[in-house]
């Protein structure tokens, strides 16, 4: 994962997957970015908030949405997904329901190291 956005992204979804709220992370690559950049990534993360709140809502008279689980889902069923939140989500195992997959923690220690892996689980280790 090469730029800040793609890295704000991550965290961005991880925080709606896990329940999360933005740490110094999340907050330091969002100072980096230019102001058309910050622009974009409003709107990417008001996309994912749209996703988030549709794949985790209670179900409620006809409406049977039990096969929208993931971001691929609402892609393919729903609406179509702005292709680098679609990338990122893929390449990180990324769904934001509330699990953890082997591949996110590698990502999470890859991208950010051990100690941060570490703490992550620690801080949600009552959600998985």
């Amino acid at each position: 994962m090469d730029s800040t956005i793609e890295q704000l992204l991550f965290l961005e979804l991880t925080n709606k997957q896990f329940v999360r709220f933005p740490d110094t992370k999340y907050y330091s690559l969002w100072d980096s970015l230019s102001v058309p950049d910050k622009a974009y990534f409003a709107k990417l993360t008001n996309e994912i908030h749209m996703i988030y709140n549709y794949v985790n809502s209670p179900r409620m008279g006809d409406m049977d949405l039990s096969d929208i689980l993931s971001i691929q889902d609402y892609d393919q069923k729903i609406e179509k997904v702005t292709p680098i939140i679609l990338q990122v989500a893929k390449d990180y195992d990324l769904t934001v329901k509330n699990t953890v997959s082997e591949q996110t923690k590698n990502a999470i220690r890859n991208m950010f190291g051990q100690d941060f892996l570490d703490e992550f689980l620690r801080k949600n280790k009552e959600t998985f």
